[in-house]
Order: C-alpha cells, then structure tokens, then sequence
C-alpha cells in the first residue's frame, strides 16, 4: 500500500510539473503573438 502511494505521489508530481512547464510555454507564445501582433500594427 505504501509503495502504491509513493507511486501516484509521483506521478502527481510528475504531471504537475509537465503542466508548469506547459503553462509557461503557453505564455511565451502568447507572448510572441503579442510582439508579432505589435509589430504589424506598428507597420513594421
């Protein structure tokens, strides 16, 4: 049983950071639309 619920703890802590790491990817391509989005709107 132990051994169990160090397993999901695990894989918890495994799919938590895959999301962290997702989510601050997201935000760096939004970050990009938004500079592109600029640039164009600036004429350049």
């Amino acid at each position: 049983m132990y051994r169990r619920l160090r397993e999901v703890g695990a894989l918890l802590e495994e799919l938590t950071t895959r999301a962290r790491e997702r989510a601050q990817e997201a935000d760096l391509l939004r970050f990009g639309l938004d500079e592109v989005a600029r640039r164009r709107a600036a004429g350049r």
